[in-house]
C-alpha cells in the first residue's frame, strides 16, 4: 500500500481539505447509499431507507484493516 493511500485510508490528510472536497465526499456517500436502496432520487431514498443503530465495536470492525509492511 502506498504511503499516500495509507494516509487517506487512515484519515491522515496530505493537504488542506476544502469545503468543496467535503461536500463532494458527502454527495458521493449519499449517491452510494441511494444506489444500495435502489432509489433514483432523495424522496425515494427517504421512503426506502431503514436506519439501524450500531455499537462502537461494529464501527471499529467496519473499517479497512491493514497489514503493516
Amino acid at each position: 500500500v502506498s504511503q499516500s493511500r495509507y494516509n487517506r485510508l487512515k484519515g491522515i490528510q496530505d493537504k488542506e481539505v476544502t469545503l468543496k472536497d467535503k461536500i463532494e465526499k458527502l454527495v458521493g456517500g449519499l449517491r452510494s447509499a441511494m444506489s444500495y436502496t435502489g432509489a433514483h432520487n432523495v424522496l425515494q431514498y427517504q421512503s426506502k431507507v431503514v436506519l439501524q443503530r450500531v455499537s462502537n465495536a461494529t464501527l471499529k470492525e467496519n473499517v479497512a484493516h491493514f497489514k503493516e509492511e
